[in-house]
C-alpha cells in the first residue's frame, strides 16, 4: 500500500503552517532602492489578505531562520509572514497556508527582472525546496551545461515550478595575466595586481593623528581616469628597479564576468538546482524516483544520462540530504532496540529461542500501522517510523503475558499444544486490556485537531494501530510458532538419535 501510493510517505507532514518566508533575489548589482520597490509589491499584497496577521521585511539581506547565518547584498530581500493560527482560520473558514501562498503569487504577479522569488512554509523538519540536487564538477562549463539540462528536465513536469539554481553571475571585471617575458623584468602577478589596485582604489600615503580619530590620506587617480577602462589599459607600471613600462606590454587584459559566490563540496565546484512541487497533485519523492530510474527501453536513468554527458556528479542536497541522513540512523536505532529486548527476554526466559518467537510478532505490527494511516487519512512520516521503533518494545508486552503463563503450564507437566490453549484462555483478558488501555491513552492525541498535534499524530497512529493488529495476530501466531518450534526440536532429536521419540 505504501509502495503503490495508497498511503503516501512524506518526511515531515503538515497540512498547514503559521509562518511563511519569501526570498527575493534580483540580478547582481541591483541597487537597494530597486530591490525595495520590488519587495514592496509583496508587502502590499500580503497586508491586504485577512489571513496574514503581520509582515516583517528586510532589504539587503537574507537570514536563515534556523540560525545558519545570513547573506548581505543590495539585490537580496526577505519577507516573513505571520498567519493567523490554524484554529482561528479554520473557525473563520479562511484559507490554508498553501492557498494563501498561491493567492499571494497571483496578486504579486511577475516582478520585472527578478531572478528568483520563492515562498516556503516554515514548519517542522528540514527546510529548503522539495527538490534540491547538487551538480558537482571540475569546470564551470560542465556544471553550467548540466544545470541547463537538469532544469529543463524538472520543468517538464507540470506540477514542478520555480526551477532555479544558485549560480549567481557577478559584475563585469578586468582580469590581468602576465605576458611571456614579464617575469624577466621582475614582475609578478602580486606586484602587478598591487599597482593596478593602487591606481584604481588608491594608496594610503600618510595618516594624521587627529584629536578623536586618525585621518588617512589616500592618493588616487582622478575619478574620470579610475572609471575608464581605456585609461587603465593605457597606464604604466613600474619594474622593481623603477622603470616605467606600459601595462599592455607586460600583461594581457580581458574583460569577463565575475562570480558572486563560489560554492564547493569536498574541494569541487557545486551548483544546486532546486524546484518547488505542488504536493497536492505530485510527490517530490515519486519525481526523484522517476528521474533516478531507467526509462522504458533505456539502461540508465535520466540523471545518470546528464552525469555521463557532461562528466559531473549529481548528489542530493538540503532536504534530500537531511532525509537520507535521517533514514540511515533508523536501522541502527531499530537494531539497538531489538538487541536490548532480546537480551532482556533471554535473561527472563532462560532460553534463546523463545525471545525470537516473541520478537517475530513485531513485523506483523506493520499491518496495523499502515492500515491505521489509511483509515484515518494521514500520510506516513518520519515520526511514523520512529513510532514503529517504540512499538517494537510495546508489542512485546502482550507476548510476555502469554509466554509467562505458557512456561508455567509447561512446568506443570502439560504438553506444548495443551499449554498454548490454556495460556490463550487464561491470559486473553489480560492481553486485551493491555492493548485497550494503551490505545485509549493515545486516543485523545489522535483526535486532537490543533496545529501543534498534527506532527505527533502519525506516531500515535503507528503505536495504536500496530498494537491492535499485533494483539490479534499474537493470539494466533504465538501458539503456532511454539508448536512449530516443538515439532522442529522433535525432528532434530529424531535425526540425531536415529529413533523417533514418543510425542
Amino acid at each position: 500500500m505504501v509502495a503503490g501510493g495508497r498511503v503516501p510517505f512524506i518526511f515531515i507532514g503538515s497540512a498547514d503552517a503559521e509562518t511563511v518566508s519569501a526570498e527575493l533575489r534580483m540580478p547582481i548589482g541591483t541597487p537597494t532602492e530597486a530591490t525595495d520597490r520590488a519587495v514592496r509589491r509583496i508587502e502590499d499584497a500580503a497586508l491586504s489578505m485577512p489571513e496574514i496577521k503581520s509582515v516583517w521585511v528586510q532589504v539587503g539581506a537574507v537570514s536563515s531562520l534556523e540560525g545558519r547565518g545570513s547573506l548581505e547584498s543590495p539585490h537580496l530581500a526577505q519577507v516573513i509572514l505571520e498567519l493567523q493560527s490554524v484554529e482561528e482560520r479554520t473557525a473563520k473558514g479562511q484559507r490554508r497556508s498553501d492557498q494563501v501562498i498561491f493567492a499571494l503569487r497571483q496578486a504579486v504577479g511577475e516582478i520585472p527582472g527578478a531572478r528568483r522569488l520563492r515562498f516556503e512554509e516554515i514548519g517542522g523538519g528540514p527546510s529548503g525546496a522539495p527538490i534540491s540536487l547538487g551538480i558537482v564538477g571540475a569546470t564551470d562549463r560542465q556544471i553550467s551545461a548540466a544545470s541547463v539540462d537538469l532544469r529543463e528536465l524538472l520543468a517538464a513536469y507540470p506540477d514542478v515550478y520555480d526551477v532555479s539554481d544558485d549560480s549567481e553571475p557577478g559584475q563585469r571585471e578586468i582580469r590581468l595575466a602576465l605576458r611571456d617575458g614579464a617575469s624577466e623584468l621582475g614582475f609578478t602577478v602580486t606586484s602587478l595586481a598591487e599597482q593596478v589596485r593602487g591606481a584604481v582604489y588608491g594608496l594610503e600615503a600618510f595618516t594624521f593623528a587627529g584629536d578623536r580619530e586618525d585621518v588617512d590620506v589616500r592618493v588616487t587617480f582622478p575619478r574620470d581616469v579610475r572609471r575608464s577602462v581605456a585609461a587603465i589599459e593605457a597606464m604604466h607600471v613600474f619594474t622593481p628597479d623603477g622603470r616605467a613600462v606600459p601595462l599592455t606590454e607586460v600583461a594581457t587584459i580581458t574583460e569577463t564576468d565575475s562570480y558572486a559566490t563560489i560554492r564547493r563540496l569536498d574541494g569541487e565546484r557545486i551548483v544546486t538546482v532546486s524546484a518547488d512541487v505542488n504536493t497536492d497533485r505530485e510527490s517530490p519523492k515519486q519525481i526523484l524516483a522517476e528521474l533516478d530510474a531507467p526509462r522504458e527501453g533505456q539502461t540508465v536513468s535520466q540523471l545518470r544520462e546528464i552525469e555521463l554527458a557532461h562528466g559531473v556528479r549529481i548528489v542530493p542536497r538540503e532536504r534530500q540530504k537531511e532525509e537520507s541522513e535521517s533514514f540511515s540512523t533508523l536501522p541502527r536505532g531499530m537494531l539497538a532496540a531489538v538487541g536490548l529486548i532480546f537480551v532482556v527476554l533471554t535473561w527472563l526466559f532462560q532460553s534463546y529461542t523463545q525471545p525470537l518467537i516473541v520478537l517475530s510478532a513485531v513485523p506483523f505490527a506493520m499491518i496495523g500501522m499502515v492500515w491505521g494511516h489509511f483509515l484515518l487519512g494521514f500520510d506516513m512520516t518520519m515520526l511514523s517510523l520512529i513510532g514503529f521503533i517504540a512499538l517494537s518494545g510495546i508489542v512485546v508486552n502482550d507476548s510476555l503475558i502469554y509466554m509467562e503463563f505458557f512456561n508455567h503450564r509447561r512446568r506443570a507437566g502439560l504438553g506444548v499444544a495443551e499449554s498454548c490453549i490454556e495460556a490463550g484462555r487464561a491470559r486473553f483478558r489480560a492481553i486485551l486490556l493491555t492493548t485497550v488501555t494503551t490505545v485509549l491513552g493515545l486516543l485523545p492525541l489522535m483526535l486532537e485537531q490543533s496545529f501543534q498535534a498534527r506532527f505527533l499524530i502519525p506516531m500515535a497512529i503507528t503505536i495504536s494501530g500496530g498494537l491492535i493488529s499485533a494483539t490479534a495476530i499474537i493470539l494466533v501466531l504465538l501458539p503456532c510458532m511454539l508448536v512449530m518450534l516443538d515439532d522442529a526440536g522433535w525432528a532434530l532429536r529424531t535425526v540425531w538419535r536415529g529413533r523417533a521419540e514418543p510425542r
